[in-house]
Parts: structure tokens; sequence; C-alpha cells
């Protein structure tokens, strides 16, 4: 997948398990402050292509998935008094449903691609005075710029393991997903570095997984299954006033999705800001086991 939409609510921001290094999102929170612009929080693109958002304004700014920022206007909104009935039929701000008093959900004119499923998204109230860009291309980087990132995943000779590598095609930095295994294929360790092009690693989040579960009731992730579970990226987006590019990844779980921002501070401390959304009351009514090969 190649982009996202990025949206701002009501939500809270939900962190998960962070490494010693990472300000959980305060370098990102911090460009929206000094720009006088409300955190990012969630929206939902319908499969009709329109959006819905607890995020009351005349415009919002929109950051989708394979397009540009874009503006979409409101266009109507759904009362309190059908807001349950509403979440429930269409699954989108499943939270709502755990909450003591709903409140409205908004309706804006996005003109999404239309599609199967609801799409979790962030975005922003008004039109953003930012210059933003956002979309990636995927590359196989050279084993001599690879170089540096198995020697920080203590990679052995022989041992299987995979990489990618995300950037924007003029831009300096990139960042590359690596991920060693154990000899019976199980994941031994996985990380996200940010290099130049060089090769030279400016950031980076190593996380030892040792063949175990990521959440409760997540699969263990092998070999066999690649890449696609492991920071899965959906944009790429330059954000004026942080040095980096920031990620946009799916960090979702068994029981319920995510989406976050992630990036690199100058002296290369992590910067993550996640907001979460619990999806199985909305979807059976009640807790449920489920196996899922997303980590958590």
């Amino acid at each position: 997948m190649i982009g996202l939409l990025l949206f701002f609510s009501r939500g809270t921001a939900v962190s998960i398990a962070q490494s010693p290094q990472d300000d959980d999102g305060k370098a990102i929170l911090d460009v929206f402050a000094a720009q006088r612009i409300p955190q990012p929080m969630l929206g939902w693109v319908l499969p009709n292509g329109e959006l819905v958002t607890e995020v009351v304004s005349s415009e919002v700014t929109v950051f989708a998935e394979g397009i540009a920022p874009k503006v979409a206007p409101q266009i109507g909104v759904i009362p309190i008094k059908s807001v349950l009935a509403y979440v429930k039929k269409n699954e989108a701000d499943c939270d709502q449903l755990n909450e003591d008093k709903p409140v409205p959900l908004y309706r804006y004119d996005a003109k999404m691609p239309k599609s199967k499923v609801v799409s979790q998204v962030f975005v922003s109230g008004g039109r953003l005075g930012l210059a933003l860009n956002a979309g990636f291309v995927e590359f196989k980087a050279t084993e001599p710029v690879l170089e540096p990132v198995w020697r920080e995943m203590r990679s052995k000779p022989g041992q299987r393991r995979l990489a990618r590598s995300v950037g924007r095609s003029e831009g300096t930095y990139f960042y590359t997903i690596a991920a060693t295994f154990m000899q019976d294929g199980r994941l031994l360790r996985k990380g996200l570095f940010l290099q130049d092009r060089s090769g030279k690693i400016v950031g980076k989040k190593i996380e030892n997984v040792n063949g175990e579960e990521e959440c409760d009731g997540c699969a263990v992730l092998k070999y066999r299954d690649g890449l696609k579970y492991i920071y899965p990226v959906l944009n790429l987006i330059t954000l004026p006033g942080l040095p980096y590019p920031v990620l946009m990844e799916d960090s979702s779980g068994v029981e319920g999705r995510a989406i976050d921002l992630f990036t690199f501070t100058s002296t290369g401390t992590a910067s993550q800001y996640r907001i979460y959304e619990y999806m199985v009351t909305c979807i059976i009514g009640s807790d449920s086991s489920v196996t899922s090969p997303k980590s958590h």
C-alpha cells in the first residue's frame, strides 16, 4: 500500500510498548502544537468513499492512501440519537459503544475510492498551513547499504533474513525494515532503520521477538510470512518542523485496529504517536479469542 488518511478527533492516543529511546510522540505533537493545529485523531472512510469523524469543522484536511493531502468539506452530521446504531452498522468509531455518552459524527465529502471495508484514518480540522508531501516508493537496497543494518541486527552468516526499504524518490533519507529468523523459521528480531543514501544509520528501533507471540492471541510470525506484518507502511509524509520523513503505519492488533505516525528526532530518538480502536464489541458484541498474524 502506498498511502493513507490522517484525521483529528476527540479520541485519546494509546501507546504500545515503547523502547527507552521513544518520546511517545512528543516530537510529532510539538509540530502540530506549534502550528496551532489540533493533535491527530481518528476518522473513518466508508466503503462509498465518504469520511466520518468526531472532528467538527467546516472542512478538514485529509491525508489518504495513495494521494496527496486533500481538503474535504462537511456535508452533514449523524446526531447523537442515531450514533450507536450507525456505529454498529458501519463498524466505524467502535469505541463509542464502550462510552457512557455518545457524541455526534460529522460527515465529509472526501471523494475517496470505493472499497469493501471501512478504513481507519487520521485527520486535521481546517486547512493546514503546511507544505505537506505524501507517498513513497519501495526499493531493494544494495548489500553495502544494508551491511550496517545487518550489523545492528546481529545477523549471523547464513541466517535467514529479509529487508525492504521505502522512501521518496527525491528524498535524502529512507527507512529500512529488517527481520532475522531462527533456524525453525520463527521471527527472531525485527528492526526499523532510518538511513541516508550512503547507508549511514541515522535512527534505529530494534525489537527482540525470540520466536514468541508479540501480543496475547497473536500468531507467531515466521519467515514464510515475509514482511507483510512487520511495521506495515501506509504512507510516508514530509512534515515541516521535523528533520526526517514521518512513517504512517498500520499497527493493528488482534482485538483492535490502530495507526501510528513514526519518525526520529535530530538526536536519533524515536517518536511514535499511536491511536488504538477496540473492535471486538463493534463486530461481535462481546470479547472473543481470535488469532491473527498481526502484531500488537
